[in-house]
Order: C-alpha cells, then structure tokens, then sequence
C-alpha cells in the first residue's frame, strides 16, 4: 500500500468512521440516552435511515460523493450540538441524517482490490473501536471541546475527501464473476448469517447493558473496547477468509465459554458479577475477531455492486442487537445467573445457524 494511497484513500474513510464513534461517546456521556428513556431506541432506530439510504445511494455508483454529503450532514449536525447542546430534536436530526460507516467500508474495498478483504475489514473496526478504547480519557474533556473538535475534523476529512478522494473504480473493475443475488429476504445464506450474527451480539450487548447495572461498571467500557482491539488486530494478520467456518468456530468457542462462565456463577452466587466482569474481556476478544470475518463474509454473499449495502447489514443486526439487550436485562430482572444461561443458548444457537450456512455457501469456498 503506497503513501500516497494511504493519505489519499484509507486515511478520509477510516477518519469519517471514527468520528461516528466519537459522536456516539458524547451522546452516551450528555445522559441524553439512557435504558431509562425512550430516547435510546428512537437514537438506535433512526440510526437505520442514513445507514441504509446512504448505502443505497453510494451503491449507485456515488460512493464519492455520498461520503462528502454525509461529513457535511455531520458538520451541520456539531454545529446544531454546539449551539443547543444534546437537545432531543438535535439527537433525532443526528441519528437520521449521519452515518457514514458503511460507505466508508464500501469505498475502502473499492479502492484497494488487491488487498485482503479481511485486513481492510478489519482496519475499520480498528477505526471504530479506537475511540472507545479511549472512553475514559474522552469523558475527561468538556462536551463543547469535543465537539468543536468533531466539526473541526469533519471539516478537513471533507477537503482531503473532496480533493485527494479518487473518483469511485470503473463499474468494470469492480464487477467479478459471480452468481446472481436474490433479495435479502430470499437469500437464506445472508439471513442465516446475520441471524447468527444478531444472536452473538445480544450476547455482548447483554453482558455491555449489565455492567451499567455493576457500581463503576461503565469503567470497563475502555478495557472491553481494548480487548476487542486485540481480537481486530489477530484478525488483521489474516490475508484471507480461510472458510466460513472459521465464524462458526468464533461462535463455538463463545458458546463454551459462557458454559463455564454459567457454571462457575451457578456454583459462586456471590461472585457472579466480579465473574461477568472478567469474562467480558475474553468475550470482547472473540467478538473482535468474528466481527471483520462476518462482515466480510456478508459482503462477499452480497456481491461487489452492493458492498454498502451488505456492510448496512451487518451494522443493522448491529444495532438490533444493541437494541434487544437493555430489554431483556429488564426482562431478566439482572438475575447474573439467569443472564449467565440466557447467554450460553443464545451463543449455540448462533453457532447452529452458522454452520447452517457453512453448509451451503458456495461463493466463500
């Protein structure tokens, strides 16, 4: 990868995702959105909209374009933050108009073909997750710091998108040979996929929504986002998708070892949370390494003419995900042990649905 592609390529996509997540922390420190309002499942909701519109859009053969328009949404949405502060109006006009992530995906694969899918994947989750690796230095800073700082760097990742962002590849250079996609809903392989995918996540999304119910839980945020980190970085040193059943074996060792978590707060009651603290990191590992392989597999299912879209995908079963599990810890009533076993059904059944996939896929073989 040359210096020059770097500055021209990698680094305006990989800035816009993370200062989606920077966007996020602010919001989750204001208390604008917490499991106790409504606000945080109309903010996960309306997420949806530019997520998929935008992909959409970028698909048409605008990834350019589409990735200028969403930084200058997200510049108008810190102006909108910097002058009425976390106001709900202000939240829903974010939540519906800035979500650049897919299409900064989409445009890192498009621009570098030669390169393992996997690695580029891969580098941006690493975009994603850095930031809240450093959650705990972030929420040291004044909110209107940070945000003048988001507009600021929006402001110079759309130059350096708008005047060193190549056009998007000839049509002809991205089309392979590949077997005709059905939609979404008929393609079994794809749903099969972010099922087991969902599933997975609740898991962490679960065990995420418990530590804010733990005195000082919300400090291991910045440790479980590290522990992905490492999971991302094995993943980098991957220059292929083996076989899909690599996620399958991701989602098996998962299942086992929230067995042993379950068994172990069934057997010690009493250190049922200081046990759920420290299976998060492991937990937050394995995550990090099924997460570019999953996104890359859907991808590839999707085809290269709807890369956005299938990395819409997976942000939405994403989002759902996060979306389910503050509602069945309430469901649950923060019972550790109930939460403990709720986790090991949800990650074997993942793991069914996976290997129901590795089954029948024929385009990642």
């Amino acid at each position: 990868m040359k210096y020059q592609d770097i500055l021209r390529q990698a680094i305006p996509a990989l800035l816009a995702i993370s200062i989606v997540e920077i966007v996020n922390i602010e919001v989750v420190l204001s208390g604008a959105i917490t499991k106790e309002n409504s606000m945080l499942f109309v903010w996960m909701i309306l997420k949806l909209i530019p997520t998929f519109l935008f992909s959409y859009i970028s698909d048409l053969h605008f990834r350019k374009e589409t990735l200028i328009i969403c930084q200058l949404l997200g510049i108008v949405g810190g102006l909108f933050l910097s002058v009425f502060g976390f106001e709900s109006w202000v939240l829903i006009l974010i939540a519906m108009t800035f979500n650049p992530i897919p299409v900064a995906r989409a445009a890192l694969l498009d621009h570098f073909p030669r390169y393992s899918t996997v690695k580029l994947v891969s580098f941006t989750f690493l975009a994603q997750y850095i930031p809240w690796a450093l959650y705990t230095y972030i929420e040291k800073f004044d909110y209107g710091s940070v945000v003048h700082f988001i507009v600021v760097l929006l402001a110079l990742n759309t130059i350096l998108t708008i005047f060193l962002f190549k056009k998007d590849p000839v049509k002809n250079e991205l089309e392979v040979k590949e077997k005709k996609n059905t939609s979404v809903m008929k393609n079994k392989n794809v749903m099969n996929s972010l099922i087991a995918f969902t599933l997975a996540e609740i898991t962490f999304f679960v065990f995420e929504a418990y530590l804010g119910y733990i005195p000082d839980g919300h400090s291991w945020l910045s440790i479980t986002s590290f522990a992905t980190l490492i999971g991302l970085g094995i993943a980098v040193l991957y220059t292929r998708l083996p076989h899909i059943s690599i996620i399958t074996l991701f989602y098996g060792i998962g299942a086992g070892m929230t067995a042993i978590a379950c068994f172990h707060c069934f057997l010690f009651k009493s250190s049922c949370n200081n046990n759920i603290l420290s299976s998060m990191s492991f937990y937050s590992v394995i995550g990090g390494l099924y997460l570019p392989f999953v996104t890359d597999a859907v991808i590839r299912m999707k085809g290269s003419k709807h890369r956005a879209f299938g990395s819409a995908l997976v942000e939405s079963a994403d989002t759902i995900a996060s979306f389910v599990a503050p509602l069945l810890i309430f469901l649950f009533r923060y019972d550790a042990l109930v939460i403990s076993i709720f986790t090991v059904l949800t990650y074997v059944v993942a793991t069914v649905f996976q290997w129901n996939v590795e089954k029948k896929v024929e385009v990642l073989k």
